[in-house]
């Protein structure tokens, strides 16, 4: 699938937006996306971990806790996060590449239910040495066996990504504050996992 260099318009640092498109030319079918893109002031490869590390989701997602391994990311990794003690969304990782250089990086998850089905992506762009833009897609976000809820559910997920992705660039911006220089004794640490 292609995606746009940018998704946003003019100088509005978010962007989120619903889209249906064909998955290719000669499908008559439609993919419907949620894109919420946002630079960050990190280097991509530490975003791109700390953004694939999921654990980390559930100080950017409310009411949501989260169930996975505890090291780096791998293909075939199951994750389930919990929203509200209601809503269970079973996750496997399908795409695991770490940007490297001037690559893009991807991580991509097939949600398997019982709630919710359709895919998640995360992708990491360099934009310079210490920053990168990050874009978070949803796709076809739906209850299993109801398919009417599909623009509804990956337009709310939008919601979610979007409040997820401006609460981490509060997090990366604070802790960088008046932070003494690296390796100084008082430096703080992240408090998100690496």
């Amino acid at each position: 699938m292609l995606y746009p260099q940018s998704y946003g318009a003019g100088d509005d640092p978010i962007f989120t937006g619903l889209r249906a498109r064909a998955c290719t030319p000669s499908q008559a079918e439609h993919v419907v996306e949620s894109v919420t893109s946002r630079t960050i002031d990190l280097p991509a490869g530490v975003a791109f971990d700390r953004l694939t590390a999921l654990r980390n989701h559930e100080r950017l997602i409310p009411l949501t806790t989260i169930e996975a391994p505890s090291r780096r990311p791998r293909v075939g990794d199951v994750v389930v996060a919990t929203t509200a003690g209601l809503i269970i969304d079973t996750m496997e990782l399908v795409r695991y590449e770490p940007p490297a250089s001037h690559a893009v990086g991807r991580a991509t998850w097939i949600k398997q239910g019982p709630a919710l089905h359709g895919e998640a992506e995360i992708l990491v762009t360099r934009l310079s040495e210490g920053a990168c833009r990050v874009d978070w897609i949803e796709r076809d976000i739906r209850i299993p066996g109801q398919p009417l809820t599909t623009r509804p559910l990956t337009a709310a997920t939008g919601v979610m990504t979007r409040l997820a992705l401006a609460r981490f660039d509060r997090l990366v911006r604070a802790s960088t504050r008046n932070r003494p220089p690296r390796g100084h004794p008082g430096a703080p640490r992240s408090h998100m996992v690496r």
